[in-house]
């Protein structure tokens, strides 16, 4: 019996010294696999710290280029998109890139136009000669027939891919790569158009008007089977010249300080000297047909408090302007028959 016992006691000795064995080489396993882990972590940790910090530069430097980007956006669109007076410090003009404005514009404020369902376009077009920008989308076809005549370069782009750039769907390039820009050359200069531009700009000069005052050359259209439509820009004498710059939901950043006091006593004068000048030389526009229009579009800047309308619009047949031309007609009646509207 007792012989029986110790060859049992013996056994079960060597069955624990086998269990601790195990137990130790796991640990020391386990040891090595936490330590190899642990150095696996430090590596990828360096590593997603470099990339950190290149990510940073990266963006630092992506920031500064956006930023002036939007700058230069902002400059391009302020006054109502108006650039022709940008100049460098040293009173260089400023070469433009449109496409790289237009495709700033587009991923920085295209998503603020929030009316448009999602196959809907965003078009914007510049008008060569005159360094413009509109931003217009489908659907208003009373600015895509006047837009689409004069275009140099247009970019536009769908409604939905704004959104998924904006979502983080896809990325800058990509929606880049959904812009769809075009050129196209200007159209011929028309003489009488070119003179009447001219003289309009000269007769509300700073040294000349004792109104409001021209805001750059004025612009035209000429439309198939309408006629032609001119745009100038009429600015209060108070205004020292400042630049105005656009931000979304403004319309106008304006200085304060300038003196617009006397803009409502000017306006009504304005009013009357503009139309009196749009018959006068109204009427050396001779490459029209009588039964076409002549259309006059003043976008006025003043304070915002002055009851002084934003638009003025004159209008008037060229047939009018031919009878009176060949005194048909008196100064009288052909000054009640121009057609006026004004948008506060």
């Amino acid at each position: 019996v007792v012989e029986h016992f110790d060859m049992k006691f013996d056994f079960e000795n060597d069955d624990n010294r086998d269990s601790q064995d195990q137990l130790r080489e796991m640990k020391e396993q386990e040891k090595a696999h936490m330590a190899q882990e642990k150095a696996r972590m430090e590596q990828e940790k360096e590593i997603m710290k470099q990339q950190a910090e290149q990510a940073r530069i990266e963006a630092k430097e992506s920031r500064k280029e956006a930023e002036r980007l939007r700058q230069e956006t902002r400059v391009v669109i302020a006054n109502g998109h108006r650039v022709d007076d940008l100049r460098m410090d040293a009173g260089e003009s400023v070469e433009i890139n449109w496409e790289e404005i237009m495709i700033t514009f587009l991923a920085d404020y295209a998503d603020l136009i929030g009316q448009l369902q999602p196959e809907e376009k965003i078009v914007i077009n510049q008008k060569s000669p005159f360094n413009e920008m509109f931003v217009v989308w489908e659907g208003d076809e009373e600015r895509d027939e006047i837009n689409s005549k004069n275009n140099a370069i247009t970019a536009e782009v769908f409604r939905k891919d704004v959104q998924a750039y904006k979502s983080g769907k896809i990325n800058r390039d990509e929606f880049v790569k959904r812009i769809s820009i075009s050129k196209k050359a200007p159209t011929k200069k028309n003489p009488d158009l070119e003179m009447f531009t001219s003289i309009m700009d000269r007769y509300y000069s700073r040294d000349l008007s004792e109104t409001f005052i021209s805001e750059g050359k004025p612009r035209y259209e000429v439309l198939d089977g309408y006629g032609a439509i001119i745009h100038a820009r009429a600015i209060s004498p108070g205004n020292k010249g400042n630049v105005y710059f656009y931000n979304p939901g403004e319309t106008w950043t304006m200085d304060q300080k300038q003196n617009y006091a006397d803009d409502e006593k000017l306006y009504p004068q304005f009013k009357e000297n503009i139309k009196a000048f749009l018959l006068d030389y109204g009427r050396t526009i001779r490459s029209f047909d009588a039964n076409n229009k002549l259309r006059l579009e003043v976008k006025i800047q003043s304070c915002r408090a002055c009851k002084v309308p934003k638009i003025l619009e004159l209008s008037c047949d060229i047939s009018l302007l031919k009878q009176y031309d060949q005194q048909k007609i008196s100064r009288e009646k052909a000054l009640e028959a121009i057609e006026i509207k004004e948008l506060f």
